[in-house]
């Protein structure tokens, strides 16, 4: 489910970031996954570690920040997270119709019209 969509559905709630998982790319590149814990007095807490890795980090292990939380799927995300993922897909969907059209010029052969030229060597 999108993000925004995710927001939308479940029940806003208090997060508590548990830990933060790293992982490194075979470039070294750092990605960062959060677990997060429902803030409530029910034990055990309910527990979510997303599929979803970042960089930069996005929270800090102890961090209380607001998310939502779905019961049935046991989904948990944090707005800001939620957010970032919105405005990201946001941003390729305006300039996905640019590339697709600059494809098309260049497959019927209309180059000197293209705004941004691609040159292979």
């Amino acid at each position: 489910m999108p993000a925004k969509n995710f927001l939308d559905v479940a029940e806003p709630v208090k997060l508590i970031v548990l830990q933060v998982d790293e992982k490194r790319d075979s470039e070294g590149k750092r990605s960062y996954r959060p677990v997060f814990g429902l803030v409530t007095d029910i034990r055990p807490r309910p527990e979510y570690a997303g599929p979803i890795w970042v960089s930069p980090k996005p929270h800090q292990a102890g961090d209380i920040v607001q998310g939502g939380y779905n019961p049935t799927t046991g989904e948990m995300q944090s707005t800001r997270m939620a957010n970032r993922t919105f405005w990201m897909g946001r941003i390729a969907q305006a300039f996905g119709p640019l590339v697709l059209a600059q494809g098309i010029l260049m497959f019927f052969g209309f180059p000197e019209f293209i705004p941004v030229r691609v040159r292979v060597r």
